[in-house]
């Protein structure tokens, strides 16, 4: 009896896999990159969504308000070596002057470290409650794998103050 449950559970996970295939459903975090195989680094861009994420507990002498900032990061390459970064962020909190954000693999939440150091990226430019970056990174655009944007609230020197993420998707290039 056990057999057959676990022979259906199988053909279920199959039949739903084979579904998401068929439906043509959109793969993130670069998981999808059959679809851009072939493709060089020229042809490619990482983009996503950036979602707020809220503190776990904030300091009792300055609690943290609702964090409700949201944006878009769009990643290409410009040269082999490097890539242009143009990030758009709505909603920054107004204590908030520029900000931090690195490239690190695995998804948002994920504990692994940036690609290269904080410091290395571009700041993002905050004012107005909004904050942009549009700035070359010294960094060939990867074409596998999979990856997310991390803004950071403080200078950076704090990688567990995150104050949105983006899970990148790989994707043709658009315009």
């Amino acid at each position: 009896m056990q057999t057959h449950r676990g022979l259906a559970l199988a053909a279920g996970v199959t039949l739903a896999l084979a579904a998401g295939c068929a439906s043509g459903a959109k793969a993130t975090s670069g998981s999808d990159q059959a679809s851009v195989a072939g493709l060089g680094a020229a042809m490619l861009q990482w983009s996503g969504t950036f979602k707020p994420t809220q503190q776990a507990a904030g300091d009792a002498m300055a609690p943290r308000g609702r964090n409700s900032t949201t944006g878009t990061v769009v990643l290409r390459a410009s040269t082999p070596t490097t890539l242009t970064a143009t990030i758009d962020l709505n909603d920054v909190p107004t204590s908030m002057s520029d900000a931090h954000w690195a490239l690190i693999a695995g998804s948002c939440g994920s504990d692994a470290i940036p690609v290269m150091t904080v410091s290395q990226f571009p700041m993002l430019t905050v004012g107005n409650s909004r904050g942009h970056v549009h700035a070359d990174v010294s960094l060939a655009l990867p074409t596998t794998g999979s990856y997310h944007v991390n803004v950071y609230r403080t200078n950076g020197a704090d990688e567990s103050d995150v104050l949105a993420c983006a899970n990148l998707r790989l994707e043709p290039r658009t315009a």
